[in-house]
């Protein structure tokens, strides 16, 4: 009997089970209406439930009135209080950084390092990684807290904090300024100097140009928050450039020769 309610009517096999299961003296009239009643109604919501499900703004708009019912049902005052201002959280990178002591090496061509000390030992401070022609301009021996300042001669300098340079092996080629800011071609490293805490440096740097122009300035100016890329140290002439820059007390004579 089920399978031919099945196979005739298209019900489903638990349908065609309650109906084999209902005694005929309940199939009255008024049942048999209130069944068809439920059953237009429940095919009305089919279809707009499928509707709903077909638009986007629809569902939307269902989702939006639903969530503010919910709103309504169940709201409730806000049981905290916030007594003060919330105040701009700011992290101190810089106690942050683990402390370690390494070198850091800038080269004549532009080539800069940092290199830990058991890579120095190791090849007990010989086979220096650089270019054939290439020279040594400076050597630091600094911390990871510290920060490397390069001056070009276009009367640029660029910010490096130590610890966030690579650590490269001793006997490799260090990592070229070029990779770490945009430079001009002709655009080369001239002086470099470490500044342990710019808060409490103390030393000025005077620029010399070749066209006889001459400046002192307080180093710790040159601290900045964002680095990407390199700053104007001094402002030069189209046709001028700097030739020498050296660090003072701020208290010495200076003697220029032509």
């Amino acid at each position: 009997a089920k399978d031919n309610l099945s196979t005739k009517f298209g019900f489903t096999e638990a349908q065609s089970e309650a109906i084999v299961s209902l005694q005929l003296y309940r199939l009255t009239n008024t049942d048999i209406t209130a069944l068809e009643q439920e059953a237009d109604e429940l095919n009305k919501k089919i279809i707009e439930l499928q509707s709903i499900l077909q638009s986007e703004k629809r569902l939307l708009q269902v989702i939006k009135t639903d969530l503010k019912r919910v709103k309504k049902t169940y709201s409730d005052d806000r049981r905290a209080i916030i007594e003060e201002q919330i105040e701009e959280i700011k992290i101190d990178v810089e106690v942050m950084i683990p402390q370690e002591d390494v070198i850091v090496t800038v080269t004549k061509e532009g080539y800069v390092k940092r290199t830990g000390w058991r890579s120095h030992n190791a090849s007990n401070g010989k086979d220096f990684g650089m270019k054939e022609g290439d020279i040594l301009l400076e050597r630091f021996d600094t911390n990871t807290t510290e920060t490397v300042l390069l001056f070009t001669n276009k009367g640029n300098y660029i910010y490096l904090p130590v610890y966030e340079m690579p650590e490269i092996r001793w006997k490799d080629l260090g990592q070229h300024v070029a990779n770490l800011v945009s430079l001009e071609r002709d655009e080369m490293i001239i002086w470099a100097t470490v500044v342990p805490n710019f808060e409490e440096e103390t030393r000025f740097i005077v620029f010399v140009t070749r066209n006889g122009m001459i400046k002192k300035t307080e180093l710790n100016q040159y601290k900045v928050q964002r680095y990407s890329r390199a700053f104007v140290a001094v402002n030069l002439k189209k046709d001028d450039y700097v030739v020498d820059i050296f660090a003072t007390d701020g208290t010495s004579d200076i003697v220029l020769a032509t």
